[in-house]
């Protein structure tokens, strides 16, 4: 099969060894590029223009693969490209959270080569026999015109950019940056998320509490709740446990 051909596959993995295997392994069969974080995933869904993401949980930087699929599955040009998720992250919870999130399939590492070459088959093969616009309308999590997605992709992306770096911005802060009134950023992630900004930007923080947890990289409780600002490690687990119904110590 001819290069222009072929289906194009974009691979997001940190790990340069597994990486390299998979775009071994692909790439008799079709135009494969792959990628070491998220933020170079996002440029590269721009340019490379993939037919299918494979997509670690657990990479560098302050963008993880859960905040990559809410920031594609909210936009309108990247929100019909099917997401296979790769991780070691095995518990039920993280394979329903990428699930709910927009992830077409959850694969396990280490998994057999051959049945994710069998599931970028299947997707494929669903993508080329259903329409782009109600693909877009499956995946969206809400329903919202085109100019509130555009404001909430951009908070999703100051948020990603700033969760570690400043722990202090406010409601306020992100109105500004996105040149809004905050009444109406308020409205629109209420309305877009269902929740207030204020607990939204809570469970973000959370989420990537969770997955640091999860990580087995001997981050004690209290690196972790330090890390997202919270003000102690009592009032960090209380949260936690508000969201998970367990203790962040059954990690440990």
């Amino acid at each position: 099969m001819k290069a222009g051909d072929r289906n194009s596959i974009l691979i997001i993995e940190d790990s340069d060894k597994f990486r390299s295997t998979i775009l071994q392994l692909l790439s008799d069969d079709y135009n494969v590029i792959g990628v070491n974080d998220a933020s170079k995933g996002l440029a590269s869904c721009e340019s490379f223009k993939p037919d299918i993401i494979l997509l670690d949980i657990m990479l560098p930087g302050n963008i993880d693969g859960f905040s990559f699929l809410r920031i594609i599955k909210k936009d309108k040009s990247l929100a019909h490209i099917p997401v296979i998720i790769i991780s070691a992250l095995a518990s039920n919870d993280k394979i329903t959270e990428g699930l709910k999130l927009g992830a077409n399939d959850y694969l396990i590492k280490p998994f057999d080569l051959i049945q994710l070459d069998l599931k970028i088959k299947n997707q494929l093969s669903i993508s080329s026999n259903l329409r782009e616009n109600i693909l877009i309308e499956q995946h969206i999590p809400f329903t919202i015109n085109n100019d509130s997605r555009d404001v909430l992709k951009e908070f999703e992306m100051i948020l990603e950019e700033n969760i570690l770096k400043d722990k202090s911005l406010s409601i306020k802060d992100f109105a500004k940056l996105l040149n809004i009134s905050q009444s109406t950023l308020e409205r629109l992630i209420k309305k877009g998320f269902g929740i207030s900004p204020n607990k939204y930007i809570l469970e973000r923080k959370l989420e990537k509490a969770d997955i640091l947890l999860h990580s087995n990289k001997g981050i004690s409780i209290k690196e972790v709740s330090f890390l997202f600002g919270f003000s102690s490690v009592s009032y960090f687990s209380r949260c936690y446990k508000k969201v998970y119904g367990r203790s962040p110590s059954s990690h440990a």
